[in-house]
């Protein structure tokens, strides 16, 4: 829960969802991969400078394709990312009574597009704890729904009376469930 770490590839759940909520991608959208792509003077590289050639954004997804997330993302933009970033928790305390730190996402403001594409497939200035990912990714397996966490889900007496029981509360609803079921399809 204190640990900010670069989210890397993970973090293209979250760019995923946000590509098909807005209409950027479609499941079959088609991406032609060179191996690099150039994004305000910042060259991307695919993992193990592997090329891809003509794809779709399912197997995008599913081969974790740098490239196409970079492009996927400047095509967002930053002010819609930072916006999804922050819809899935990220610069928002985790409301649960052991703290943690506070993931970040860049202030969209002090983006460029170098920037905006790093941060695309999880890279950059963009940090995430442990738990921040998975009530992230969480999302896409709940319909689109983050719950808050909690660690005592019912605390008894010695008769076995409930003195306290905690009930499921959503926290955020980044995706839609049509989208979410997309992702998870991906």
């Amino acid at each position: 829960t204190m640990g900010l770490y670069p989210p890397g590839s993970v973090f293209k759940i979250l760019v995923a969802g946000a590509g098909l909520q807005e209409g950027v991608v479609t499941p079959d959208t088609e991406f032609n991969d060179a191996g690099t792509v150039t994004a305000g003077g910042y060259v991307v590289r695919n993992y193990g400078d592997s090329v891809y050639g003509q794809h779709t954004f399912t197997e995008a997804l599913a081969k974790s394709i740098n490239t196409t997330f970079a492009k996927v993302g400047v095509q967002l933009g930053n002010e819609t990312l930072a916006r999804y970033a922050r819809d899935f928790g990220f610069d928002e305390d985790v409301p649960w009574p052991l703290g943690g730190a506070v993931s970040r996402f860049p202030d969209p403001a002090d983006m460029d597009k170098a920037h905006l594409a790093q941060a695309s497939f999880g890279q950059g200035e963009v940090l995430a704890t442990p738990l921040e990912i998975a009530l992230a990714t969480s999302a896409v397996a709940n319909e689109g729904e983050i719950m808050k966490p909690y660690m005592v889900q019912r605390v008894l007496d010695y008769h076995q009376n409930v003195l306290k029981e905690t009930r499921p509360e959503v926290w955020l609803r980044p995706l839609t469930s049509d989208v979410a079921a997309q992702v998870r399809d991906l």
